[in-house]
């Protein structure tokens, strides 16, 4: 059957058909065709010639037609398959490639996420690097700051720079004093000037004679706590710059480094021409005076007025 439904079986009966034409043709007409002009033809002879070619040529060549009909179709039936088929590689293909695409991403969102923790985690060491190394350039400044107690002519015993000390050995040193507690001489030397000014001078303000009393007590160690003021001051704008997202847990670590004395000074420094631009909004926003003990002096004199209730904590 297989042999028999195919193109070249169907080109054998178009030519059997045209064999057949050609010998009927001959069959027909050999004895009884003059092909003369004059000569009339022979009907029943014309007709049975015809029959002849639709019962048994035409027949024989719709076979043919048929079976090329149907080799066309089986091979365009087994054309759709192959296309099929190629549609469904390429299908599957395309699917592999978009999978392929996916992990690529998910790789690439990975690989992401690990170049933005070690950025951030590179950031966050130079941001501390930075930061402890100006905390310990504060604890330095501190440590740097020494005083001499002399007894003046009149006996009576103050503080006063080393450095100015030099060349005046007619006086008497009785005592030095260095870092940190040098802040308690100045908190007691700035209280003197304050009650000073405030016994002598009655038409000004409570902070206008704060931020005087200030103004003149600075001026006598504006190295040390010039010096002091400016670094602790870059320290807090440091910190406020960056892009720390947890900035207060570094403010209150240099907080924490302050003592009471320090924070008095920082109190009158944050007031007076020295930090009321600058330093003042910092020290409002981190609550850099939370830990002030506020009964002494300041809240006697309702000092504390001058700042907002950030400033405390509050």
């Amino acid at each position: 059957m297989k042999n028999i439904l195919t193109e070249k079986f169907s080109k054998r009966l178009l030519i059997a058909g045209v064999v057949l034409l050609l010998i009927g043709f001959i069959m027909f007409v050999w004895n009884d065709w003059s092909f003369s002009a004059d000569e009339k033809l022979k009907a029943d002879k014309v007709a049975q010639f015809g029959d002849f070619v639709g019962g048994l040529i035409g027949s024989i060549w719709a076979l043919a037609g048929v079976i090329l009909f149907y080799v066309a179709l089986t091979e365009q039936r087994k054309d759709f398959a192959t296309n099929r088929e190629v549609l469904n590689a390429q299908t599957d293909a395309l699917k592999q490639q978009i999978k392929e695409f996916e992990l690529q991403r998910e790789e690439l969102s990975e690989t992401r996420k690990v170049f933005k923790i070690q950025s951030e985690t590179l950031k966050k060491q130079q941001f501390e690097s930075t930061f402890f190394n100006l905390v310990n350039l504060h604890h330095g400044i501190v440590n740097s700051i020494d005083l001499r107690s002399k007894e003046n002519k009149y006996g009576v015993i103050e503080a006063v720079k080393m450095n100015l000390e030099r060349g005046k050995m007619n006086e008497k040193i009785i005592e030095v004093t260095t870092g940190r507690d040098c802040f308690v001489k100045f908190c007691k030397g700035f209280r003197n000037e304050y009650r000073k000014l405030r016994r002598d001078i009655t038409e000004l303000s409570d902070l206008e004679i704060a931020k005087q009393a200030y103004k003149n007590y600075y001026k006598l160690h504006q190295s040390d706590l010039g010096h002091y003021f400016r670094n602790l001051y870059h320290i807090f704008k440091f910190i406020k710059n960056s892009e720390e997202k947890d900035k207060k847990r570094y403010t209150s670590l240099v907080r924490a480094q302050l003592s009471n004395d320090e924070l008095f000074l920082l109190f009158y420094n944050g007031i007076s021409e020295y930090g009321s631009k600058k330093f003042l909004p910092l020290i409002e926003e981190f609550h850099i005076l939370k830990n002030l003990n506020l009964k002494d002096f300041i809240e006697k004199n309702k000092h504390s007025k001058f700042y907002k209730k950030s400033a405390y904590g509050e």
